[in-house]
């Protein structure tokens, strides 16, 4: 991108970018599954370290409260499958967490019934950790990061975002709002809003489909206070 020579006006230089998917050389698109692709942008290296963090963490955890004898630690493939059932949770929402094992057919969902019970999906929620919770920087200290708890899952993602995907010429950049109804000291609300409550986020986006390729949370409030 430059600048005119003889009037102030922005030039734009050509687009010469192929857009759309970019995919490893081995990638066979015939043959690959919708894991395989899920696979690409959560990488088997971030479910590793989910697990390893999630099981420290219970350790930390443990050495404060007590014993835990429900508690075993959690696995490369049960994490695997907490993290699908927290996927389509998200696609079939229910009111309850427990009613997706109700014995009632009409509820409960068999197939996450055959993935997992209901008291060790309950039990690794407890202890889920996506951070070294040994390394965290306290309030108030210098290199605190409010996001330090899901820094290092948005860093992965949002360099698989941008590795296997090249925009189109036209993108957007514009504000959305995730919702949350929680504690948190960077929760906004914002009433002109569908979500009213919630996390402002800043999303670059492909105009031509609306794919993601970077977001930026916004962490200083500005506006209505939330009363």
């Amino acid at each position: 991108m430059g600048f005119g020579s003889s009037s102030n006006q922005l030039g734009i230089d050509d687009f010469h970018g192929e857009p759309g998917p970019q995919l490893p050389d081995d990638f066979d698109t015939v043959t690959a599954t919708p894991l395989e692709y899920f696979l690409l942008i959560f990488p088997v290296q971030l479910i590793q370290a989910l697990v390893a963090h999630t099981n420290a963490y219970s350790v930390w955890k443990i050495a404060q409260n007590g014993p835990d004898d429900r508690w075993d630690d959690v696995t490369f493939a049960e994490m695997r499958a907490f993290l699908g059932i927290n996927i389509l949770m998200g696609i079939s929402q229910l009111p309850h967490t427990e009613m997706y094992w109700s014995t009632n057919p009409f509820f409960g969902n068999a197939g996450v019934q055959r993935v997992m019970t209901c008291n060790r999906f309950q039990k690794i929620s407890q202890y889920f950790h996506a951070s070294d919770r040994s390394a965290e920087v306290g309030r108030g200290l210098p290199g605190y990061d409010k996001l330090y708890k899901v820094r290092s899952v948005m860093d992965v993602l949002l360099g698989t975002f941008r590795r296997y995907y090249t925009l189109s010429r036209v993108v957007a950049v514009d504000e959305a709002m995730v919702k949350y109804t929680g504690r948190l000291s960077f929760r906004q609300y914002m009433p002109a809003k569908p979500i009213k409550r919630g996390i402002k986020v800043w999303m670059l986006c492909d105009s031509a489909n609306g794919y993601l390729a970077k977001l930026e949370m916004f962490l200083v409030f500005v506006g209505f206070v939330d009363t």
